[in-house]
């Protein structure tokens, strides 16, 4: 049986930007994502965010069309609102508006990072386990890199989303996160190396 084309959410517009660059939306996001459709109740419970905080955030990704309502079902006396994230993947777009995407994808960073920061922040309440002690990896590398490894590399980390992407909604196992950012440095390797010259030369000065 072939499988049905994936469907992307492109990220144009400064209103798409706003909407996704928050942490509780991004949770919103991956939980839709990871578990399907469901409720503002039960999205509020696996983030663990009040029901009516989450409503509202879960209402902003409607405004914008990045989430959408599937159905109502009976709950009790009262009909409940199913949500679902009608997009297998998301993909930017640079060219309509440049200053617009550039400035979003900076954002963006930033939200997730203060999303990992909390979630690992959560991940220590109980403190250290042997899982943590074990699998924790924090790193930061940097390189010129030729077009070769550019593609490696690019690679590696498609078939990390992979196996996420595989395992999400799988029985057992164990909770993990994955954040990471790839990306050229330009000019920001220009000013980097010329700072650290800088430096050189004052300590150099100095010691003369």
């Amino acid at each position: 049986m072939a499988e049905s084309p994936k469907k992307t959410c492109v990220i144009r517009t400064a209103e798409h930007f706003d909407a996704i660059c928050s942490p509780v939306r991004a949770s919103i996001l991956e939980t839709l994502l990871a578990f399907g459709p469901m409720p503002a109740r039960e999205i509020a419970a696996k983030i663990a965010r009040p029901v009516s905080l989450t409503h509202h955030h879960v209402g902003l990704l409607v405004d914008v069309g990045i989430v959408v309502e599937k159905e109502k079902v009976k709950r009790g006396r009262h009909l409940e609102r199913v949500f679902v994230l009608p997009f297998d993947d998301f993909r930017f777009d640079f060219d309509t508006n440049p200053k617009v995407a550039a400035k979003g994808m900076l954002r963006l960073v930033k939200t997730f990072g203060r999303f990992t920061e909390r979630m690992f922040g959560r991940s220590l309440q109980g403190g250290l386990t042997e899982l943590m002690k074990e699998f924790a990896t924090f790193r930061c590398e940097t390189a010129h890199l030729s077009k070769d490894s550019i593609l490696q590399v690019r690679g590696h980390l498609q078939a990390i989303r992979k196996i996420f992407e595989q395992e999400r909604g799988a029985p057992g196992g164990d909770p993990f996160q994955v954040f990471w950012s790839f990306y050229p440095l330009g000019v920001a390797a220009e000013s980097f190396s010329a700072g650290k010259a800088k430096k050189s030369r004052k300590r150099h000065q100095g010691a003369g």
